[in-house]
C-alpha cells in the first residue's frame, strides 16, 4: 500500500493536461433539447420474438424463471438468481478503521484491481477538510486517471497507476453546490461534472505557454430548466447520456454537442430516474431508461441517429416491476442487476421480463448520490463507508450443482436438457455442452433414484400419481437427450423392481412407442410390454405397437400365436412381411376370412374392420408400399406387387383344381365391397406393374366377365364408372365386346337406379366404339331410362324424337322441360330449330297440361307471339278462350315474380290476355266468395294499369261483388265519388245486418277513414268525412250497442274533421252530445278529446290574430313609403315629341336622362347620346317643365363669437314676432 501524494511531475501530467478541442461541448438548456427531433416515438416496435427460439425443447432461455419439457407436459423449473455476492472482507476492514481513525467527514476513493482474484487495497487517498467528503469517484477509459467529486463542489484527478494528485478544482460546479457525479470524455483531456443543483459543467485542462495550469469551466446545462440526476458515456459511439427529471437526452459529443434523441420519463416523485447501457457491437448499442417501476430497454443504432425520417431505436422489452426500483444496471446482454427501495438486489432478465428468485433476501446500506435523493426516508450513507460487496455471474455448471444440493432434479435435468439442445443462449459453446453432457448421465441416475424413492407416506393413488407423472418426465428427457440406452440400463430395472412403477411405466410406454421414441429397445422390456397389453385385454394397442416395434426385439412367434387368436391382422401381416418376407401369405388369410361374410348384406362391425384391411393392403402391395407405412426394400419394390398380381388374379385360388369357382379372389373382392377394390384399381393403375404385358386390361376384361356373371345392379355400375374413369384419362383401350355386353346387362334390369344409370352415360361417353342403337332400344323400354335416351338422341341430333319419346311414356315433367330448354340453347341449324320449334307450339296445349307453370316459362322464353293467338275473336265469348287460361295465369305470375308489368309490347294485347285472366280468376274461385275478393284485388294491385284501361275488369268485378276490386279500379280511373259511395253503401250492408259482426264493422269504418284520408280534396268537397260521422254516430244512438271498437273510430274521426276545419266544432260537439255514451260519460272519460277540440279552436284563433298582425306591420311599412312619396321631389320626366323630327313616339324610341326621346331610326350614327350634349350642338328646346334645383341652405358659424363677451342686457319683448315663430 502506497500513500499518494499531492503533487507529481511526471509524464502522465503533460499527456493529461494536452488540449483536445474535438470534444468541446456548447451550452444548452432543457428549452433547447425539447426543440430537438424526437426519434424515440411510441410508434417503435416492441420486438418479442427477438431473442427467442422457436424449436426450443423446453421453451425457455438461461434464467428465464419457467420452462416446460413438452408442450404436452406441465413440467417447470425454477432457476434462482444467477449472481452470488460476498462481502470482500479485507478491503471492508481497511474501510472501517480508516472511518473510524478520520470519521464519516473524510472520503475514501479506492481503485480496486483484480478484485476478484486478490482483494487486495492497492491505494487510498486522505480527504481535505477544505472540499468536504468525498462523493463520487469515476475512472478514464483507459483506466489510466481516477476523478473524485467533494461535496463542497471540489474535483481531484488523481493517477490510478501511482497514486499520485494531479489536478484539483475547487469549484467545478455551482458555489455552494457539491459534485454528485464525474464523467471521463475522451482522451482523459475533458471530463463533466454534475453539481447537486442539477447542472452540468464541462471542464477543459489546459497548459500555458508558461507550464502553468489552467481549467475551463463551462455550463453545458442549466439546472434552473430542470435538474440532471445522472448522466452516462458511451465512449464507443460518443454518445453523452443526460437523465433529468422528466426525460433522458441523448447528446453527440462529435456533432458539437446536438441533442440527437429523447425519452420522456414518467413517475413517482420520489423514484430516481436511471439509465445504463450494454454493448452489442460496433453498430448498435442497447439503452436501459426506467423510472419507478418502468424499464424500457431499448437498442440503439447511433448511425442513424442524425438521419432524418429513419428510425434510430427499437424498443425491446418494457417491463413492470413489482417494487419501484432506485438503481440497476447490465451485467450482461439479457440480464439488469437492480436495487430496490427496500435495499434488496437482484435481476431482472429482459427476454422473458421477469425478475429471477432470490436465494436469500440480503439487506445492504446504500449510497445515494443524485439531486433527488440528497434527503429522502432511506438509508443515508457515505461511499463507501461501510462494506465492499462482491457480484458474481454463476455459470450453467454451477447452477446444476445449486439444483442438486438442493435436490432438485426435476429442474436440473429440465435445465441440462435445454443445455444438451442449444436452447440456452449463455450456453451454447461447445465446452459447456461436452460438460454438462457428461453430467447428465449423473442426473438422470439421480433422478430414477428420487423417483423410484416415492413419497414418505400417503395413498396409494398419490403414489401413483406421482410414478405417472416423474416416469413420463424421465422417459422425455432420456428420449430427447438420446439417452434411452440409459434407460434402459438403469431406469427400467430399477423400475421393474416396484409393481406400481412397472404397471405406470408400461401405460407411459404407449406414448412413446407411437412417437416413435423407443429406440432399440431390449427383448425383455418389448415382450414384457407386450405381455402386459394381452393381460390387460388392449389387443388395438397390442397391434399397434407390434407394428412399430423393431422386428429383431419381438418374439415373433409369441406374436403369430396371439395375432393368429385374436385375429390381429395387422400384426399377422408386420411380422409375415417383415421377418419371412412373406406378401401373398397375409392376402390369402385375410381372403380366406373375408369369403366367410362377403356374400351377406348385413356383417358386423369387426368383419368390415377386416375387409377393409384387405384393401388397404391390397393397395399397399399393388403400389409398392410397406404395410401399414414405410416403404419397400428396394430388392422388393418390383417383385411384390407382380405375386399380388398373380394371386388375386389366379384361376382356382390357393385350393387349385379342388375350387369349383373361376377367380374365387376377385369374385370375393366384388361381393365385398366393390366400390372400394375399383377405387384400388383405380389409384394403382399408373404404377409399373399394370403397365406392362396389358395386365390392367386382362385384369378388367376378367372383371368384366365376372360381374356379367354376377348381374349385381351396384358391381356393375362400380365397374362401368372404373372403366369410364381409366378410359377417360388414357389408361386403358378396353376392349368394347365385353363392354357392349356388361351395358346391355344392366340396361336390362327392370329397375335401375340414377347412378347405375349415369354409369352407363360415363361409358357411352368414355368409349365412343360401343354401338348405341341396341342400347337405345334397351333404354326406350318401360320404365323408360331417360338419361340413357337422352345422351343418345341429344349425340345424334334427334331432338323432336326425344320429346315425342318422353311424352310418349310418361317421362318426368321436370327432365321433359330441362331437355327442351337444353335443346333451345343449343347451335342448332336453322332448319333444326324450326322443325323443333314448329313440333313444340303444336304440343304446347299438351306441355302446359302437363306442367302450366314450366309451359309459360317455355313461351314468355322462347315464343313470345304465341300469345297472339291466344288473344280472344272479337266479339266472341270469353267461355270461348278459358281453355287457354292456366296458361295465361302461370305466365302474368312469371312475369309479376321477375318484376315485368308488361307481357308483350302490345298494350291493347296485353289488356286484353289480362281481362281473359281476370275473367278466369272468378270462374276458378267463385265457390270461394270470402276470398275471391281478396285474390282480385290482390292481381289487380300489381296489373292496375292493364286492369283500369277499359271496363271489362270493373263489370266482371261488379257482377260478383267484390268490393275492394271495384273501388280499386274506380280509383284508378278517375271516379271516387262512385268509391266511397259503394265503401259507404257496404258499411251501410253491414251495419245493417241482425248480427253485426263487430270485426268486420270496424274494418269498414278504418276502410272508409282511410279512403277519405287519401283523397283530402274529393272528401271535403264531397262532405264525405260529415257524412261517414253522422252514420257511425247513428250507431252509438242505441244504448245496447256498447262496441268501444265504434266509439273509438267516432273519436278518431272528430280529431280528424277538426284538423281540417275548426269551424264545424260546435256542429260536432253537437252530435256527440246526442251520443248517449258521450253524453251520460263523465268528464274525465271524454277530457282529452274536448281538450284537443278547444286547442284546435284556440290554435286557429292565434293564428289568425298572428296573420292579421303581420298584414298590419307589412301594411304600415307600405303607407309609410306612400305617404313619403307624396312630399317626394319627383325626377325629370320623359315626354313628348322626338328631339330630333319632332315626331309623335308611335314606335321603338331611345330615352335619355335629360329628358329628351328620339326615334331609334332618327339616330343616325347610332351613337345613342341625346343631341342636346353634343359639342357645339344647338340649343334644342326644351319638352318638358324643369324642376328647380334645391336651393343651399345657409349655415351659421355658432363659434364665430365664441372668444367675445356675452351680451346679456334685458331687452323688450316682441310679442308679434314670436307669435309668427310659433305658427310657423
Amino acid at each position: 500500500m502506497s500513500h499518494i501524494g499531492s503533487a507529481s511531475t511526471n509524464d502522465d501530467d503533460e499527456h493529461w493536461l494536452d488540449v483536445d478541442d474535438a470534444t468541446s461541448l456548447p451550452s444548452i438548456s432543457l428549452d433547447e433539447a425539447l426543440l430537438q427531433i424526437d426519434q424515440f416515438d411510441d410508434s417503435l416496435l416492441l420486438n418479442d420474438q427477438l431473442y427467442a427460439d422457436d424449436d426450443s425443447t423446453l421453451g425457455g432461455e438461461i434464467f428465464s424463471g419457467r420452462s416446460s419439457a413438452d408442450a404436452s407436459t406441465n413440467f417447470q423449473y425454477t432457476l434462482e438468481c444467477p449472481l452470488s455476492y460476498s462481502q470482500c472482507d479485507s478491503i471492508t476492514a481497511v474501510v472501517q478503521s480508516v472511518e473510524s481513525q478520520y470519521g464519516r467527514a473524510r472520503a475514501l476513493a479506492y481503485c480496486i484491481e483484480r478484485l476478484a482474484l486478490t482483494e487486495a487495497l492497492l491505494h487510498s487517498v486522505k480527504g481535505e477538510e477544505r472540499l468536504g467528503s468525498g462523493s463520487c469517484a469515476a475512472f478514464s477509459e483507459d483506466g489510466s486517471h481516477l476523478a473524485i467529486g467533494y461535496s463542497k463542489g471540489a474535483v481531484r484527478i488523481i493517477n490510478a497507476s501511482t497514486g499520485s494528485s494531479v489536478y484539483i478544482i475547487h469549484e467545478a460546479g455551482q458555489p455552494g453546490r457539491g459534485i454528485l457525479q464525474t464523467v471521463f470524455l475522451s482522451r482523459q483531456r475533458t471530463l463533466l461534472a454534475l453539481d447537486s443543483g442539477g447542472s452540468v459543467f464541462e471542464i477543459r485542462l489546459r497548459r500555458k505557454i508558461t507550464g502553468k495550469r489552467k481549467e475551463l469551466i463551462n455550463c453545458i446545462f442549466s439546472g434552473c430548466n430542470g435538474e440532471v440526476v445522472f448522466m452516462r458515456y458511451v465512449p464507443v459511439h460518443h454518445l453523452l447520456v443526460l437523465v433529468t427529471l422528466t426525460k433522458v437526452l441523448v447528446v453527440s459529443t462529435n456533432h458539437g454537442g446536438a441533442v440527437l434523441c429523447s425519452v420522456q420519463l414518467e413517475g413517482a416523485p420520489d423514484a430516481p430516474p436511471q439509465c445504463d447501457y450494454w454493448l452489442e457491437g460496433r453498430e448498435s448499442v442497447r439503452m436501459c431508461f426506467g423510472r419507478g417501476t418502468q424499464l424500457f430497454v431499448y437498442r440503439v443504432f447511433p448511425g442513424r441517429l442524425a438521419l432524418k425520417g429513419v428510425k434510430s431505436a427499437e424498443l425491446i422489452a418494457n417491463i413492470e416491476t413489482s417494487v419501484p426500483l432506485i438503481s440497476f444496471s447490465f451485467i450482461s446482454e439479457s440480464f439488469i442487476w437492480y436495487l430496490d427501495v427496500k435495499e434488496a438486489p437482484g435481476v431482472y432478465d429482459v427476454n422473458t421480463r421477469t425478475a429471477l428468485p432470490q436465494l436469500t433476501p440480503p439487506t445492504l446500506e446504500i449510497i445515494y448520490a443524485t439531486a433527488d435523493f440528497k434527503a429522502c426516508r432511506y438509508n443515508i450513507g457515505k461511499f463507501l463507508c461501510s462494506a465492499i460487496h462482491k457480484f458474481v455471474l454463476l455459470s450453467p455448471i454451477e447452477l446444476i450443482d445449486n439444483f442438486l444440493s438442493r435436490k432438485d432434479h426435476i429442474s436440473a435435468s429440465l435445465y441440462a436438457l435445454d443445455i444438451v439442445k442449444g436452447k440456452v443462449k449463455a450456453a451454447r459453446s461447445q465446452s459447456i455442452r461436452s460438460k454438462v453432457e457428461k453430467k447428465l448421465d449423473e442426473i438422470i441416475y439421480l433422478l430414477v433414484e428420487w423417483i423410484m424413492d416415492g413419497l414418505p407416506g400417503g395413498k396409494v393413488a398419490v403414489l401413483v400419481a406421482h410414478y405417472r407423472k416423474y416416469i413420463d418426465l424421465l422417459l422425455k428427457v432420456c428420449h430427447q437427450a438420446d439417452r434411452m440406452a440409459l434407460f434402459y440400463t438403469i431406469g427400467y430395472p430399477r423400475i421393474e423392481q416396484d409393481g406400481l412403477a412397472r404397471a405406470v411405466m408400461f401405460e407411459l410406454l404407449d406414448e412413446a412407442v407411437m412417437d416413435g421414441a423407443l429406440v432399440d429397445p431390449p427383448p425383455s422390456l418389448v415382450a414384457d410390454y407386450l405381455q402386459n397389453l394381452q393381460n390387460e385385454g388392449h389387443f388395438a394397442q397390442l397391434q399397434a405397437a407390434i407394428v412399430r416395434l423393431p422386428i429383431y426385439c419381438i418374439d415373433i412367434h409369441w406374436v403369430m400365436s396371439t395375432c393368429r387368436q385374436n385375429r390381429l391382422f395387422d400384426g399377422i401381416i408386420y411380422i409375415s412381411n417383415k421377418a419371412l418376407y412373406d406378401f401373398v401369405g397375409p392376402l390369402e388369410e385375410l381372403m380366406t376370412n373375408v369369403s366367410l361374410f362377403s356374400e351377406r348384406e348385413l356383417r358386423a362391425d369387426s368383419e368390415i374392420d377386416i375387409g377393409n384391411k384387405l384393401m388397404l393392403y391390397l393397395y399397399c402391395c399393388l403400389a409398392g408400399q410397406a404395410y401399414p407405412f414405410g416403404d419397400l426394400p428396394p430388392e422388393l419394390v418390383d417383385k411384390v406387387p407382380l405375386e399380388v398380381y398373380r394371386c388375386i388374379t389366379s384361376l382356382r385360388g390357393k385350393d387349385g383344381v379342388a375350387s369349383e369357382e373361376r377367380y374365387p379372389y376377385l369374385r370375393q373382392l366384388l361381393q365385398f365391397d366393390a366400390q372400394q377394390f375399383f377405387h384400388v384399381l383405380c389409384q394403382c393403375a399408373g404404377v409399373a406393374l399394370f403397365s406392362a404385358e396389358n395386365r390392367l386390361e386382362r385384369l378388367l376384361d376378367i372383371l368384366c366377365t365376372l360381374c356379367i356373371e354376377l348381374l349385381n345392379e351396384p358391381i356393375l355400375e362400380q365397374m362401368l364408372l372404373c372403366i369410364a374413369h381409366l378410359a377417360a384419362n388414357a389408361r386403358i383401350l378396353p376392349q368394347t365386346t365385353k363392354l357392349e355386353e356388361a351395358v346391355h346387362a344392366l340396361l336390362m334390369m327392370p329397375t335401375l337406379s340414377e347412378s347405375a344409370e349415369t354409369a352407363v352415360v360415363d361409358v357411352l361417353r368414355a368409349v365412343p366404339e360401343i354401338p348405341l342403337q341396341h342400347p337405345l332400344q334397351l333404354a326406350q323400354r318401360s320404365p323408360l331410362k331417360t338419361k340413357t335416351c337422352t345422351y343418345i338422341l341429344s349425340t345424334e341430333r334427334r331432338f323432336i324424337e326425344l320429346i315425342d319419346c318422353f311424352l310418349r311414356h310418361g317421362a318426368p315433367t321436370t327432365e321433359l322441360f330441362s331437355v327442351i330448354t337444353r335443346f333451345l340453347c343449343y347451335e342448332l341449324t336453322p332448319g333444326e330449330y324450326k322443325d323443333l320449334t314448329t313440333y313444340l307450339k303444336e304440343h304446347l296445349e299438351e306441355l302446359t297440361s302437363l306442367s302450366p307453370k314450366d309451359a309459360a316459362a317455355l313461351v314468355v322464353d322462347h315464343f313470345i307471339d304465341h300469345f297472339a293467338r291466344l288473344r280472344p275473336m272479337p266479339g266472341a265469348d270469353l267461355r270461348d278462350s278459358m281453355a287457354h287460361f292456366p296458361l295465361l295465369k302461370e305466365c302474368f305470375q312469371l312475369k309479376r315474380d321477375r318484376g315485368e308489368h308488361a307481357m308483350t309490347m302490345d298494350d291493347a294485347l296485353d289488356e286484353d290476355l289480362f281481362s281473359l285472366t281476370f275473367h278466369g280468376l272468378i270462374d276458378e274461385h267463385n265457390d270461394y266468395s270470402e276470398k275471391l275478393d281478396a285474390i282480385l284485388t290482390d292481381w289487380l294491385r300489381y296489373w292496375l294499369p292493364l286492369g283500369s284501361r277499359s271496363d271489362r275488369c270493373l263489370n266482371a268485378a261488379s257482377a260478383v261483388e267484390a268490393t275492394e276490386a271495384c273501388v280499386l279500379l274506380l280509383e284508378a280511373r278517375g271516379f271516387s265519388g262512385r268509391a266511397f259511395e259503394l265503401l259507404k253503401q257496404r258499411l251501410v250492408e253491414e251495419s245493417s245486418k241482425v248480427e253485426i259482426n263487430d270485426e268486420a264493422l270496424l274494418q269498414q269504418i278504418d276502410r272508409c277513414v282511410q279512403f277519405c284520408s287519401c283523397h283530402v280534396e274529393e272528401a271535403r268537397a264531397g262532405g264525405w268525412m260529415p257524412t261517414l260521422f253522422r252514420h257511425v254516430i247513428a250507431l252509438t244512438q242505441n244504448r245496447q250497442n256498447n262496441n268501444l271498437g265504434v266509439r273509438s273510430r267516432l273519436l278518431s274521426m272528430t280529431r280528424r274533421m277538426l284538423e281540417s276545419d275548426t269551424s264545424i266544432a260546435v256542429e260536432l260537439i253537437t252530435a256527440l252530445y246526442e251520443a248517449p255514451f258521450f253524453a251520460e260519460a263523465k268528464y274525465g272519460e271524454n277530457a282529452a278529446l274536448l281538450d284537443s277540440i278547444l286547442m284546435a279552436c284556440s290554435y286557429q284563433k292565434a293564428i289568425l290574430t298572428s296573420l292579421h298582425s303581420c298584414q298590419d306591420e307589412e301594411m304600415s311599412d307600405a303607407m309609410m313609403k306612400l305617404s313619403q312619396l307624396s312630399t317626394k321631389r319627383l325626377p325629370r320626366l320623359a315626354g313628348g315629341p322626338c328631339i330630333k323630327c319632332r315626331g309623335s313616339i308611335d314606335k321603338a324610341a331611345y330615352v335619355f336622362s335629360c329628358g329628351h326621346l328620339i326615334h331609334m331610326e332618327c339616330d343616325e350614327n347610332g351613337s345613342r347620346t341625346c343631341p342636346c350634349e353634343a359639342p357645339g350642338a344647338p340649343k334644342y328646346p326644351e319638352t318638358l317643365p324643369v324642376m328647380p334645383p334645391n336651393r343651399a341652405v345657409a349655415k351659421r358659424n355658432v363659434f364665430a363669437n365664441w372668444n367675445e363677451d356675452p351680451d346679456c342686457a334685458p331687452r323688450p319683448r316682441n310679442l308679434l314676432r314670436e307669435k309668427r315663430g310659433r305658427q310657423l
